[in-house]
């Protein structure tokens, strides 16, 4: 679309790390967002799908305008050109000079030509290049009427855009005026309407036509209607509506917040902090918005909002985390669930709303049974669970009709003639009674619609052009390698060739191998006479791609909510809360094709290259740290293999899809963690090199042993590790190249790491073998220093070295068991009951007296032991405090602490559980004074004077000292050091040592003075 770089980052080969580049930089004027020229019609019809005309007619059925479909994108938004205005005003950049140029009817653009899938031009023709002439269809301005205006016809604006008339959409779709009918390129085509003069009239002096306030006044409202909303995220089939299901049912008997309507949740607030505000401040405080705006800490944009260029469009949800259309200011406004009905803190809710603080606690949810997000410690359900994970269950649902989710089919058209097929009887899911999984989102669980959408991709793993074996670029993008999902204008034309819609409709659900073999043949045709090649041969499969949106409509009561039947509805191997499966394919849908990658390929790879998933790589682990690799069209069966059920001889082996269970989608079939530093890894098997090695990704971590310093190096390599004849890579000549590929500064030690190959077959008892077939590589350390792979983005698998990225983690649940995979710990999920973790169990508090030290001499020690024994079922905490005027409190099941101070004490051990229900038990400890050892000692300093020191003694305020001469002394003071003089003889002294009024110590002693 923009002139720039091709988006690959410049190499630091010194440091090992890749720089950035902005791809949409101009490379000869500096300017961003730049328009780029195709050299001809031809040119654009091969790589272009849907251009930003494109986009107009079938994107803008949702999108309300402005923006990108009305201006030529400009970082500088007052230097931005109206599209209207593109062939006559110059376009900053175009043609090469800052001050740039018009765009021509001759010159092929992004903005200005569009594949004509629409036949806006009636003329029979699809998959044409069309140009474009704002100056007659108009542009996408905003359409304040598509939200604003209760009874907005929507499918009249549909029709109006179908056809190109940009211009015309808005009042058509308004109701105040019909389309003409104008023919395509005829001046005034989608500029001009037939107005409805009953409404519009001219204004008594200047004669321009206007809308009358009093009708702007009695049909527009000033928060959207939900229906207006519904036309585009919620009637059946919409986005939305597939992704994110819903439940608002006919009479609403279980659906109470339909009657707050859409914008109930999702209306931004006038009264949001100052732009100037920190954004820290109000992260995760819904409170904050709602406060008073003559506040000057709230008297303008939401922190989030910056410069307030969003204007008043409603918040988003705040769990988007698929969407690229994501935004820091989604969050800003939106209500979640906890805003109106309140914490489980008893703070009040809103809207009278019920708060379920009692109910959860009733409920043993805000107990601390259940291991943290990063299971080091423990907290209650509701800290790791959203309210969408038990508030979600589905009530049956048959005869709602909308109800979301399983299927898109983008392998053709629906009767719309969208390029992907939302509706048909085939990928839908009737019943969604709870057809609904979990998984991970920064660190809670919340309820997930797993929306799949299937499609054709190219897996071209060839040489590039000019190598002895050519590959074709099947999406014509530059990039020949990969796996490209073929243009979606391209599998119009050949469907409209072959007179197929999509695959699914045309074979009434029921797909077999002969038909994916037919459609596949028709494509690798297609796309080599597109190509043009006379060597290549493209290798079109079918792919399905699913991601997991965050249920936030489709609500479900306390009464219907998982729970409600109390643990068992979740923790039993019956229900159907992690348990049970969840379609993917539609009720009346069954795909059948050939057995391995015949005709099918994986999605994508993950967890460094070394997993396929037909599933988002951002489905997480519960430590954000993996992604769950998970396939659906893998599972081996019997089918006729085209279908008609007559012929014995049809039956062959083939893969099928399969459910996907609920647990799948929130942990891994088996636990790994990220592989510990060592001195070197090394191959685990020969790298197989095939001929052409798309992209491998190596991110060295290197650890620094004296001061545990982490430094990460990076390099990537690609098609340029083929030796120069252009001959695919083999064992003999290939890990030669590899290394020459990886470069001498990132293997030859620079980095406190060397890569070197090794001869895998024949190696000697070090593994440094290097004569001979070298099949694999070996990374070691330098003296000092370790290393591993990065565990989320090299591409490990590739050069067989996946074990020096992961490692296996068995879990350890609360019972102390470990558990090495999903099967394992969610049958250890399942056999939690309420009692086993302490539910309604009370604590019991029980002194340990024979292993506890009940008598002690002051200032040692003494251990308090709890007997453990006595609680089974559930969490406890325990402390003790000591009753001797220290305020000494310890906690702990064994603690050991000092009494200084001589006499009879009481010890309470207190036993908390989970619930917070506490048990006591009581007992006393007997202190006696420390013995009085003979440790005085006499310092004879005449003339000066002489003194007396004492040893050993307790922290004290003052000595009581009979020193035995028929004297005694009250000394105020912390030291061992007294003065007396004594004559010659043999005394008896006698000391108290008082710690405030507490006598802690007293000690005899004899001084013999010659």
């Amino acid at each position: 679309m923009f002139n720039g770089n091709n988006g690959r980052t410049a190499y630091d080969a010194a440091n090992g790390v890749f720089g950035e580049v902005n791809s949409i930089a101009d490379p000869t004027t500096g300017l961003n967002a730049v328009p780029f020229k195709y050299a001809d019609e031809a040119d654009f019809a091969k790589k272009v799908d849907l251009s930003v005309a494109g986009q107009m007619m079938d994107c803008a059925e949702c999108h309300v305008g402005g923006g990108g479909m009305q201006y030529i994108p400009n970082p500088d938004l007052s230097a931005r050109v109206a599209l209207r205005d593109i062939a006559t005003t110059n376009v900053p950049g175009y043609g090469g000079t800052v001050g740039g140029a018009p765009i021509p009817e001759g010159d092929y653009t992004a903005f200005n030509y569009f594949i004509d899938t629409y036949d806006a031009d009636g003329d029979g023709e699809v998959n044409e290049v069309l140009y474009m002439d704002y100056a007659k269809t108009g542009v996408m301005e905003m359409d304040c009427f598509m939200c604003h205006l209760p009874g907005y016809d929507y499918n009249a604006r549909n029709e109006a855009l179908r056809d190109g008339k940009l211009d015309a959409t808005r009042a058509v779709g308004a109701g105040i005026a019909e389309a003409t009918d104008l023919a395509w390129g005829a001046e005034g085509y989608g500029t001009t309407v037939n107005y409805d003069d009953t409404i519009i009239v001219a204004d008594e002096v200047t004669g321009e036509l206007e809308i009358p306030g009093d009708w702007m006044g009695e049909n527009l409202s000033g928060v959207p209607d939900s229906s207006n909303c519904a036309n585009c995220h919620f009637n059946e089939f919409s986005v939305d509506w597939k992704k994110r299901g819903d439940h608002w049912e006919p009479d609403h008997q279980y659906e109470v917040h339909y009657s707050f309507g859409c914008m109930g949740c999702h209306e931004r607030t006038d009264d949001l902090p100052a732009a100037t505000a920190s954004i820290s401040a109000y992260s995760g405080n819904p409170e904050v918005w709602r406060r008073d705006s003559t506040d000057p800490l709230y008297s303008g944009n939401y922190a989030q909002q910056g410069s307030g260029a969003l204007g008043h469009d409603p918040a988003k949800g705040k769990y988007a985390q698929y969407s690229g259309l994501y935004n820091i200011n989604d969050d800003a406004a939106f209500k979640d669930c906890g805003d109106c009905h309140g914490g489980d803190t008893g703070e009040s809710s809103n809207l009278g709303a019920p708060n379920p603080a009692n109910a959860h606690a009733a409920a043993g949810l805000t107990a601390a049974i259940v291991q943290n997000a990063a299971m080091t410690g423990t907290v209650s359900h509701l800290d790791i669970m959203h309210c969408s994970a038990c508030h979600s269950r589905k009530i049956d649902s048959t005869g709602w009709s909308n109800t979301g989710a399983p299927l898109i089919d983008a392998t053709g058209k629906d009767t719309e003639g969208r390029l992907t097929d939302h509706e048909n009887d085939y990928v839908i899911k009737e019943d969604m009674t709870d057809n609904t999984g979990l998984s991970w989102y920064k660190g809670k669980l919340r309820r997930v619609t797993s929306s799949a959408t299937m499609f054709w991709r190219d897996k071209n793993d060839f040489p590039p052009s000019g190598a002895a074996v050519e590959g074709n670029d099947a999406n014509f993008d530059g990039r020949p390698n990969g796996m490209d999902a073929l243009l979606m204008t391209d599998v119009l034309a050949v469907n409209k060739a072959n007179g197929w819609t999509s695959i699914t409709e045309d074979n009434h659900g029921a797909v077999y191998p002969a038909d994916f073999a037919e459609r596949i043949t028709a494509f690798n045709t297609y796309i080599d006479t597109k190509a043009g090649s006379t060597v290549g041969t493209a290798k079109t499969k079918f792919a399905i791609f699913h991601v997991n949106f965050m249920n936030q409509h489709a609500v479900s009561p306390a009464a219907e909510a998982f729970g409600a039947g109390g643990c068992a509805d979740c923790h039993d191997a019956g229900a159907e809360f992690w348990n049970g499966s969840v379609d993917t394919t539609g009720d009346n849908n069954t795909m059948y094709y050939g057995t391995s990658t015949t005709q099918r390929v994986p999605f994508t790879k993950v967890n460094g290259f070394g997993e396929p998933s037909d599933f988002h790589p951002g489905t997480l682990d519960r430590f954000a740290a993996r992604s769950i690799a998970i396939q659906v069209s893998t599972v081996a069966t019997t089918c006729d293999w085209d279908g008609d059920d007559t012929d014995p001889a049809d039956d062959v082996a083939c893969m099928t899809t399969r459910p996907v269970d609920r647990a799948e989608t929130m942990y891994e079939t088996t636990f790994k963690t990220a592989a510990d530093y060592a001195t070197e890894f090394q191959s685990s098997a020969p790298i197989v090199l095939t001929g052409w090695e798309k992209g491998w990704h190596l991110v060295v971590q290197v650890k620094e042993i004296a001061t545990d310093t982490v430094t990460t190096r990076t390099k990537m390599i690609g098609g340029d590790i083929a030796p120069e004849d252009g001959d695919p890579l083999t064992l003999t000549d290939g890990i030669p190249a590899l290394l020459t590929g990886l470069g001498g500064t990132f293997t030859g030690g620079t980095f406190n790491f060397t890569v070197t190959g090794i001869d895998m077959d024949n190696a000697d008892a070090d593994g440094d073998e290097t004569t001979g077939t070298l099949e694999g590589v070996k990374f070691e350390a330098a003296a000092g220093y370790e290393i591993r792979l990065t565990n989320n983005n090299a591409n490990a698998a590739d050069f067989k070295l996946i074990h020096a990225q992961f490692k296996d983690q068995p879990w350890t649940g609360l019972d102390g068991n470990s558990y090495a995979g999903r099967t394992a710990w969610v049958g250890y999920l399942n056999g939690i009951t309420a009692a086993s973790v302490g539910i309604g169990v009370d604590p019991i508090a029980v002194i340990d007296t024979f292993a506890s030290d009940l008598t002690a001499t002051a200032g040692e020690t003494v251990n308090l032991v709890a007997d453990t024994t006595v609680n089974t079922s559930g969490t406890f905490s325990y402390s003790w405090e000591i009753f001797d005027g220290s305020g000494t409190v310890a906690s702990g099941d064994d603690v050991t602490v000092t009494v200084n101070t001589a006499g009879t004490y009481g010890v309470v051990l207190t036993v908390t559980d989970e619930e917070g229900k506490k048990a006591t038990a009581n007992t006393s400890i007997s202190v006696t004074p420390a013995l009085p050892p003979s440790d005085f000692t006499y310092n004879d300093n005449d003339p000066l004077d002489d003194t007396v020191s004492i040893a050993g003694l307790l922290p004290h305020t003052m000595l009581y000292i009979r020193w035995g001469d028929g004297t005694i002394s009250r000394v105020t003071t912390t030291l061992s050091e007294v003065p007396k003089t004594y004559a010659s003889g043999t005394y008896n002294v006698l000391v108290y040592v008082y710690n405030g009024r507490a006598r802690v110590q007293y000690k005899t002693g004899t001084i013999t003075v010659p």
